[in-house]
């Protein structure tokens, strides 16, 4: 038999074992009360005020009449093993939480038919969408409608349960659409080669929802070489909706339009590129085609392409699928029309593999433009200048070590050491053909901002390196600044003696090292187009 210690309502403390139900006078219980027992039996009036800051250890018996409203605090979920309803234990493991519960006692304390068969589910597999979805074969409205705005999710679960019992239940509550189908059969070939009977269930659901258009049935294909039964199966649906001379108009035109020979629709844009039309004209956002050659149009149904916007090819870019991500990094070339008038910020930062652009029929090879010590130099774009018709470019990597000035004293980028090494002698590696694409640029030697060390005259400068300001505008962060190795930029640092830097990690060094040290060295230039 329980003992209790209430004054003014409050329930300081109970002592006993077993289980211990909570008297109806009590309007707060104090923390720890019931650590001693096995089982807290929940009244039928109690309220959120009186458990919300306790600690239970052990179970919480819920009555069959318990009427909850509120949200459960973290603290009383603190020790909780186990919720028992209608002599049903649902079991909490490590993974449950504060939402999960609040959800599950809403559901259990409403007046909407809970039944055993549900309570064994819960205890099986103690989840917030276990809940809904046995509550959704209890034909309750708003559950069906919260799986209904979830269904991917759901059914993903259950192709990677092997579960097809589910999926049929989704397909008799109308959740299967043209768009999502398609999708699942994608995820099923991947994650379920071995389960042939969901696979071919969803193929039927395709079939029968919307048939298949050749690209997918060629996909589908693909995906099922290493296995005779569905390869079979898939060959038969393409026999079945296309015939050869069908195959072969739908493959020419596809190769037509690629070409350029023939206007795609707006659709099919949509399906490569994201894009804005603004006054008459098209900007791109982003890239989401699979091809690693990319081709920007002219123009997209009838309107000029006047620009790409910021970081349109960068895998850096916030929010892209994991397809599209992988493909950017791989992206190995890009041809610009000569309709392009303005290129953002950051547009291939990120791009590993990038190599060659076609900008005015100009070709550059990035991994091909110059060769030191008998190595070629691989370049990456940091900026495109449509006005002026340049690239800025920055190796990949430091080609050597160096100082920056070889004496410790006050010293500027024009008079620097470094900057007469990269203007004579490393530009004389470069042939004639390459010195001419070679372009003057204008080099602002800023002060530093922060310590207001003079950065010296303006220079005109065939190769040099990049300041602090560009440093941090023209990287998307420090990992892309990262090269396992520090180098140099060309502002001064917090002294006229020392030049500002990259650490190893990518991290913007403003006050800057001894300019006699050996850094490594980056070179930067402008290539005319």
């Amino acid at each position: 038999m329980a003992r209790f210690i209430i004054k003014d309502g409050t329930l300081e403390n109970a002592f006993g074992k077993g289980q211990v139900t909570i008297p109806d006078e009590v309007k707060v219980i104090k923390s720890g009360a019931f650590y001693c027992f096995d089982a807290v039996i929940l009244s039928n009036t109690i309220t959120p005020s009186k458990f919300n800051k306790s600690k239970f250890h052990g179970t919480v018996i819920i009555p069959e009449t318990w009427k909850y409203k509120g949200k459960i605090k973290s603290d009383f979920l603190s020790n909780l093993s186990a919720v028992r309803y209608k002599d049903m234990e649902i079991v909490i493991d490590e993974s449950e939480n504060e939402d999960f519960l609040t959800e599950l006692l809403n559901l259990l304390s409403s007046d909407k038919v809970i039944t055993a068969e549900f309570l064994q589910q819960a205890k099986r597999r103690t989840t917030k969408d276990s809940v809904y979805l046995m509550l959704c074969r209890k034909g309750q409205e708003d559950c069906l409608a919260y799986v209904k705005k979830s269904f991917m999710r759901f059914a993903k679960d259950s192709i990677d349960r092997a579960c097809i019992t589910e999926l049929k239940e989704f397909e008799s509550y109308g959740f299967f659409t043209k768009a999502n189908t398609g999708k699942l059969i994608e995820y099923a070939f991947t994650r379920e080669k071995n389960n042939d009977e969901i696979i071919l269930y969803l193929l039927s659901l395709k079939d029968a929802k919307s048939g298949f258009k050749l690209e997918e049935i060629d996909k589908y294909i693909e995906l099922s070489l290493e296995n005779t039964v569905l390869t079979v199966a898939t060959l038969e649906y393409k026999n079945k909706y296309f015939t050869a001379e069908q195959v072969e108009a739908i493959e020419n035109d596809k190769i037509e339009k690629e070409l350029g020979f023939k206007e795609r629709t707006a659709a099919e844009w949509k399906k490569i590129f994201a894009y804005e039309i603004k006054d008459g004209e098209v900007t791109i956002t982003a890239y989401k085609g699979s091809d690693l050659d990319v081709i920007v149009p002219d123009s997209i149904c009838g309107k000029p392409v006047t620009a790409i916007g910021d970081m349109a090819f960068s895998p850096n870019k916030p929010r892209l699928k994991k397809e599209v991500k992988e493909t950017l990094i791989k992206l190995k070339s890009v041809y610009l029309g000569e309709n392009i008038k303005k290129i953002g910020s950051l547009v291939f930062s990120g791009c590993e593999s990038f190599e060659t652009i076609v900008f005015y029929d100009k070709t550059v090879e990035l991994s091909k433009f110059g060769t030191y010590n008998g190595n070629p130099i691989k370049w990456i774009p940091l900026s495109i200048d449509p006005k002026n018709r340049t690239m800025l470019i920055i190796a990949e990597k430091p080609i050597c070590k160096k100082p920056y000035n070889t004496e410790w004293e006050d010293i500027t980028w024009e008079k620097c050491t470094l900057r007469k090494w990269l203007n004579e002698d490393f530009y004389s590696i470069f042939t004639d053909e390459e010195k001419a694409m070679i372009a003057e640029t204008t080099v602002v030697n800023s002060d530093n901002n922060k310590f207001g060390t003079k950065g010296g005259n303006d220079t005109t400068d065939k190769i040099f390196l990049l300041s602090i300001d560009e440093a941090e505008k023209l990287f998307a962060n420090d990992t892309s600044r990262a090269v396992g190795s520090w180098w140099w930029l060309r502002s001064p640092g917090y002294g006229q003696s020392l030049a500002a830097d990259v650490h190893y990690y990518g991290s913007l060094l403003d006050d800057g090292y001894r300019v006699c040290t050996d850094y490594g060295v980056r070179p930067a230039l402008n290539l005319k187009f």
